[in-house]
């Protein structure tokens, strides 16, 4: 069978030739017959079977061509949008040899990128889980090092210290997994400028250790229907990321507003500034990058464990999306969720 580009090439060219010898035919038959129209009217009407068959093959390679390239584009947006699921030969016909073919090469590259994220899950549960039984039995044994130590033993506070950022670490990477595989929300009428004090609240006790205060612009009352829980743990991570980022004194900002249709939340630091390889990969765990200081120097250092992505993720459940840049100040993050 001929591909779809040539069986359009011979429907062109036996339009062309159609329209031609119509043209022709009656162009002749009204030379030679007694008529009150104009050479220019005569011509019109001699060139109208011409324009009606133009329209038809116009008509004619959209429908051939649109289709399936419409049904492509669609499922690569769903790909794109997360859904590695999405097939594309379930929506183009078998008399499409061409967009098939591409059809199915798309298909086995999302059906392979689908099978490693899937691996790559499976494997980072499968690690939390197995790193839980011992990080119990070292937090135990660090709790004997400072009972035997004292109370105020530098060495056991730092190794509980650590022991602590460890679990939290394994808690992130369990939320990461479970919500990759959610599908869907148990949505609620929630006040979300008073979900964002509580968050404020919280980290203004770690802030002040750190010589950092923690701003928050917020209305009085903003309600909308969201799965509390997972919003909260990805608002929390945010400024908790932030948080991290600042080494010194400074300002942490936190500021609610809505639009039409959609609501902004943006956590600005005072941090290091983020090359541009960062920011593109700001929201991917365990990411290795440079981070620029405004003072001038640069270290290599992991973007923040899988924190941003487990709130990445959040807010993708929620119909949102995260974005970050540099301020010049620090680093800006914005979480645009639906108002709706």
């Amino acid at each position: 069978m001929p591909s779809r580009t040539i069986q359009i090439y011979l429907v062109i060219v036996t339009a062309c030739l159609g329209s031609a010898v119509a043209f022709v035919i009656l162009a002749a038959a009204t030379s030679d017959a007694p008529t009150s129209l104009t050479p220019i009217q005569l011509l019109l009407w001699a060139a109208l079977p011409s324009l009606v068959l133009a329209a038809f093959v116009t008509w004619l390679i959209r429908r051939l061509l649109g289709d399936p390239i419409r049904g492509l584009r669609k499922t690569v947006h769903r790909a794109a949008e997360g859904n590695l699921s999405a097939r594309i030969t379930d929506g183009v016909t078998p008399t499409d040899p061409d967009v098939q073919e591409l059809a199915r090469d798309f298909d086995q590259l999302t059906a392979r990128v689908r099978n490693h994220m899937q691996f790559r899950h499976r494997l980072m549960r499968n690690m939390a889980d197995e790193l839980r039984a011992p990080l119990s039995r070292l937090q135990a044994i660090a709790s004997l090092i400072r009972q035997r130590s004292g109370t105020d033993s530098e060495l056991a506070k730092q190794l509980e210290s650590e022991l602590d950022n460890l679990h939290n670490l394994i808690a992130d990477v369990l939320s990461y997994s479970q919500l990759e595989s959610r599908k869907g929300l148990k949505r609620q009428s929630t006040n979300i400028a008073d979900m964002l004090r509580t968050i404020a609240q919280d980290a203004a006790g770690a802030a002040a250790e750190r010589q950092v205060s923690v701003e928050l612009n917020a209305p009085d009352e903003l309600l909308v229907n969201v799965e509390h829980a997972i919003l909260f743990t990805a608002i929390e991570n945010l400024v908790r990321h932030a948080l991290d980022r600042m080494n010194g004194p400074g300002a942490l900002s936190i500021t609610l507003s809505s639009g039409a249709r959609d609501l902004l939340i943006a956590v600005e630091d005072g941090g290091p500034a983020l090359d541009d390889e960062a920011l593109d990969h700001l929201f991917e765990p365990f990411h290795q990058s440079t981070a620029h200081h405004f003072s001038g120097d640069s270290r290599q250092h992991t973007l923040g464990g899988v924190d941003l992505a487990v709130a990445r993720r959040g807010v993708l459940l929620h119909g949102g999306n995260l974005h970050a840049r540099n301020t010049g100040t620090g680093l800006l993050v914005s979480a645009v969720l639906p108002s709706g």
